[in-house]
């Protein structure tokens, strides 16, 4: 008799994981494609500037537009930063927005260490309301998401990458 209390019991409990690890991947897969679907096109996103103002896709020019979503304290993000550096000027025809959820002080410190920081094409603004993650599914640091000067979506990374492709991309498109 206890037996059969064991196997039902073993039975309903493997049925019970499998339809929760089933509910969980389907579940993923659905915020995934919705990420999709949200940055097919640039989104809706407030973030705020370095002067405490309000930073929106209204303010980005009519050109290609690189979205990084970075931390000066992360290792790839140093490398990615680096090779920007490297390579500020052939960015001029970019929209670089550098996205952040660090404090202001350390990020005035980030735009004082480096001198593409400064140009008049690059804008860094910090998410406080962490819409990178929820809003532009950008979920590890560095993240870029790429956009044609129509605002369409023409890759996303998750990682570091040359400077030489993302340019070679947008001047593709």
């Amino acid at each position: 008799m206890k037996k059969g209390y064991l196997k039902f019991a073993l039975l309903f409990g493997l049925a019970v994981a499998s339809i929760y690890l089933g509910y969980s991947i389907l579940h993923k897969m659905a915020i995934k494609k919705a990420v999709a679907a949200r940055v097919a096109q640039l989104p809706a996103f407030q973030f705020t500037n370095l002067s405490g103002g309000v930073f929106t896709p209204q303010q980005l020019a009519q050109k290609p537009t690189w979205l990084l979503y970075f931390d000066s304290t992360c290792e790839f993000c140093q490398m990615e930063i680096t090779d920007l550096d490297r390579h500020k000027e052939k960015l001029t025809a970019v929209q670089l927005v550098l996205i952040s959820a660090e404090e202001t002080a350390v990020l005035q410190k980030f735009v004082r260490q480096h001198s593409f920081a400064q140009l008049s094409n690059v804008a860094i603004v910090q998410d406080h309301n962490h819409q990178c993650p929820k809003l532009l599914g950008m979920n590890t640091t560095p993240s870029s998401l790429l956009y044609d000067a129509s605002g369409r979506l023409v890759e996303r990374f998750g990682g570091v990458v040359k400077v030489e492709k993302i340019i070679s991309l947008l001047n593709e498109n």
